[in-house]
């Protein structure tokens, strides 16, 4: 359950996928780089609104669209900071020099408005950070064990910058969208979009959808094997990273071995079963379903074997990245069209 043994390290060609800014055609707020050193410039484009954005001034008003950049903790929405812009090119750590002097080990969003509204996809700050909290071993029960807080002295480096994004699983059932969460699990959002932008899990199946508890409706749907075994990954793996999440419906979460720094790119989805509170801290949330809800339903409902394997699996035909909603404007968690399932 939840297994497979793909026992390589490394990072191969995941940083191609660092070249994926020029897909951002629409954002407004586009970023020079991802890798950006402490106290370092953190260079960025600030576009101009275009066709379906906020309405351009009459021709007889010269004046441009009045822009600002809005500096928000991820953890709580609070806006912190915000700065007057102009369209061209701009060092966001000039503008915000906080952003290096209180170094925040949480996400943080770059948010333009323009004429006094949010417009296009916020960037995230992710910490860059040299000894990220994983669990180096587990207890008696296999859970993995995480350093306390007070034991804990990364690194910080700098940040990543990447514009916020929705993950679109396009499936031989229909459509799923995922908003991801940065700010839960940057590392985790970061290893999973490189294996969706290098094409890793179009064509895979649903290879799994099984219950935690004999007899019960089924808590999961797996995929993300290219192998379509249950024993495939990508040749590399990523350290357990201690998400806040909870495993709930529409939860997309990284499959592992028993060793908790084992996750490849296995991933199961939660299909509203209470026993998938079971996994929370053992396993990382990283994005929640948006849309498509009805479409994890038909996953669920897909016949198996006696071991658990779809019989006739549905696929993945395509997964993409595309531009996240402006902050606070996204549709929120899907609901299970079956309501609430009772705990037994």
């Amino acid at each position: 359950m939840l297994n497979h043994r793909s026992r390589f390290r490394g990072l191969g060609t995941a940083l191609a996928g660092a070249l994926m800014f020029a897909t951002v055609a629409h954002a407004q707020i586009v970023p020079a780089r991802m890798f950006c050193p402490a106290d370092g410039p953190i260079p960025v484009r600030i576009d101009e609104p275009r066709d379906g954005g906020v309405p351009r001034p009459p021709a007889e008003l010269p004046e441009p669209v009045p822009m600002e950049v809005e500096l928000i903790r991820a953890s709580s929405g609070e806006v912190i900071d915000r700065r007057a812009v102009l369209p061209g090119e701009a060092d966001a750590a000039a503008l915000f020099p906080r952003i290096w002097s209180d170094r925040e080990h949480g996400a943080l969003y770059l948010q333009l408005r323009a004429a006094g509204r949010r417009v296009g996809s916020p960037l995230v700050l992710t910490a860059m950070l040299a000894s990220p909290p994983y669990a180096p071993r587990t207890d008696r029960s296999g859970a993995p064990m995480f350093p306390p807080p007070d034991r804990r002295s990364p690194v910080y480096c700098g940040v990543r910058v990447e514009p916020l994004r929705h993950l679109v699983f396009e499936t031989t059932r229909g459509q799923m969208r995922f908003a991801l969460r940065p700010d839960a699990a940057p590392a985790t959002v970061w290893f999973f979009s490189r294996l969706v932008e290098g094409g890793l899990y179009d064509g895979t199946p649903f290879h799994t959808v099984a219950s935690l508890r004999p007899g019960a409706e089924p808590d999961f749907v797996q995929g993300g094997d290219p192998t379509g075994t249950g024993k495939g990954g990508a040749g590399m793996m990523i350290d357990l990273e201690e998400s806040p999440l909870p495993h709930t419906f529409g939860t997309l979460s990284m499959a592992r071995a028993a060793d908790p720094n084992s996750a490849s790119s296995q991933f199961f989805i939660c299909t509203g079963g209470p026993a998938a509170a079971t996994l929370n801290n053992r396993y990382a949330v990283f994005a929640q379903l948006v849309g498509g809800a009805e479409t994890l339903r038909a996953l669920a409902a897909s016949p198996v074997s006696p071991d658990n394997r779809t019989i006739d699996p549905p696929r993945i035909i395509a997964a993409s990245l595309v531009d996240a909603p402006p902050f606070g404007e996204g549709p929120p968690p899907a609901r299970d069209p079956l309501g609430e399932r009772p705990s037994r």
